[in-house]
């Protein structure tokens, strides 16, 4: 997602990934090689959405 030169919002949908591991590490591992396999630099990205899972939002169980 961007802000273009008039001021509009652009977004481009990048792509899914089947994730084999669901822990933190293993997120940060397959947006990694997701961005290197894309040639996407890592240092460019400004916005991360996610569904509100705990691995991703770093909230922890109430147990």
């Amino acid at each position: 997602m961007w802000v273009g030169d008039e001021g509009e919002v652009e977004e481009h949908f990048l792509g899914l990934m089947k994730m084999r591991a669901c822990k933190a590490a293993d997120f940060v591992k397959a947006v990694l090689q997701f961005c290197d396999d894309k040639a996407l630099s890592i240092n460019l990205i400004r916005f991360l959405a996610f569904d509100g899972c705990s691995t991703i939002s770093g909230s922890k169980s109430a147990k």
